[in-house]
């Protein structure tokens, strides 16, 4: 069964084509960090979602991660992670050690909310899977 993950993974990869890729990977992978033995992805976006706290909410960010094709990004950030850990830590298992992506709105995001407006997070606890079938097709096999 295809998880919410998965699938729009899938539809990202099916809406593709050359006008989108020019430019895509620009950026750099942010922060990586560790708490409590997991390891995350931070990315940070200045995207103006609107001027209302509202236009921050989680099922906003959720449409803007995937109209900027944020989750292919971030699959492929996981990848790198997963490989620089494998090699790193004599024990590394995806399911244990890696604690997930978050990608944080700046402008979304307020100092004294106990929210989580302006903050995508997906654990992609359920994609181990996909992180390995990625990481063998960037390893040419």
């Amino acid at each position: 069964m295809q998880t919410k993950s998965k699938m729009v993974l899938l539809r990202a990869l099916h809406q593709l084509n050359f006008k989108t890729l020019p430019g895509f990977m620009r950026g750099f992978l942010d922060v990586v960090f560790c708490y409590e033995g997991r390891y995350y992805i931070l990315d940070w976006k200045s995207n103006r979602l609107g001027y209302q706290r509202e236009d921050y909410a989680p099922q906003l960010l959720k449409i803007e991660v995937e109209k900027h094709f944020y989750v292919l990004q971030y699959y492929i950030y996981a990848v790198a992670l997963h490989r620089y850990l494998k090699r790193r830590l004599p024990d590394y298992r995806f399911t244990h050690h890696f604690g997930g992506v978050y990608y944080f709105f700046l402008r979304g995001i307020q100092s004294n909310a106990d929210d989580l407006y302006g903050i995508y997070h997906d654990s992609l606890s359920d994609s181990v899977d996909v992180i390995e079938k990625l990481d063998a097709v960037f390893q040419g096999e």
